[in-house]
Formats: structure tokens, C-alpha cells, sequence
């Protein structure tokens, strides 16, 4: 998959959250991916956990314009949508449960974490790839293409490319 939107994709090994760094440096076009976040956050300063290189952690950083109608609840539903088109792209049937999370088969596979700061959308995404916190009601990628009998290889960077294409797509008519 190539990226069409020419943003810039940064990998980390280790970062406090992909949010966090991209607060403290908003820069329009910037994708932020860790392999591992040691203060991972959701929703209401819940925790979000994952063993190292488990999941795709991932923050896009979208500069607003001036005078557009932003609504946290439109921002929100087009973000979980195009992270939902791509898990679908998988062969997965992947539903919304408003206002921030990505279910399979009733499962959270995806939480999302969006917050607006200086006229910049800073979107952080986790999605659980290889493994999930047990106990928690989630479920991971590999799961659930091995249930499918999905034996395709699950590729991050194919997704994560899929996940930016999707929200440019989205967001450019609206906000940018």
C-alpha cells in the first residue's frame, strides 16, 4: 500500500504515548508509531496496555483550517470509520461501538484517542495485532483471521498506510 497523503511516518521503539509526543511536537502530517508505550492512555485517562510490538500504536497529527466546522463527535466517527474501512479491507467484519472503540466478533480490538490542541487533531489509535490484554473483553487481529482462516500475513505498515489514506480521504473535504 503506498502512502498518498506524503506525510511523514516515524518509528519509535519506546515512547511514554504516541499522543503525548505528538502534543509536544504538532506538526501537520506527522505519523507517530511506537513499538511500545510505557504510559499508553485511552478515554478518561484510562491505561492502555500492549507487549512490545503486540499492536499498532499509532497518532496522526491533522493541522485544522481556519473557519471550518469542527465537531469532536464528526472528528471522532470519521476517525473510527477509517480505521474500521481498513480492518474490513482485512476480510474482517469490524463494528463501530461509539464513540472510540472497534469491535470484532464483540471484542475491542481498536480504541481511540483524539484530542484537539492549537487547531491541531491529534489522533492516537492502538490496535491490537498480535496479542491483547486478557480479562478486558478485546481480541487481536491474528485471532481473528486465524477464526476466519485468514492466513494472510498481517503487515503494520500496509495498515497503518490503509488507516492515513482513509482519514485524508475523510477529513480533507471537512477540515483541511
Amino acid at each position: 500500500m503506498e502512502d498518498k497523503t506524503n506525510f511523514k511516518i516515524e518509528y519509535y521503539n519506546t515512547l511514554s504515548s504516541t499522543n503525548d509526543f505528538a502534543r509536544d511536537n504538532l506538526t501537520h502530517g506527522r505519523v507517530i508509531i511506537a513499538k511500545y508505550q510505557t504510559h499508553g492512555r485511552g478515554q478518561r485517562e484510562h491505561i492502555w496496555q500492549a507487549e512490545h510490538d503486540s499492536s499498532i500504536l499509532a497518532t496522526v497529527i491533522y493541522e485544522l483550517s481556519q473557519g471550518k466546522n469542527l465537531t469532536s463527535d464528526k472528528l471522532s466517527k470519521k476517525s473510527a470509520e477509517s480505521i474500521q474501512n481498513a480492518l474490513i479491507n482485512m476480510g474482517l467484519t469490524a463494528i463501530i461501538k461509539q464513540p472510540n472503540d472497534i469491535l470484532i466478533n464483540n471484542k475491542k480490538v481498536c480504541g481511540i484517542l483524539i484530542e484537539v490542541i492549537n487547531n491541531f487533531a491529534i489522533i492516537g489509535f492502538g490496535i491490537n495485532v498480535t496479542g491483547y490484554p486478557k480479562g478486558l473483553g478485546a481480541t487481536s487481529l491474528k485471532k481473528e483471521m486465524a477464526a476466519l482462516n485468514i492466513s494472510a500475513e498481517i503487515d503494520k505498515t500496509s495498515i497503518i498506510l490503509d488507516i492515513v489514506n482513509n482519514f485524508d480521504t475523510a477529513f480533507k473535504e471537512d477540515y483541511f
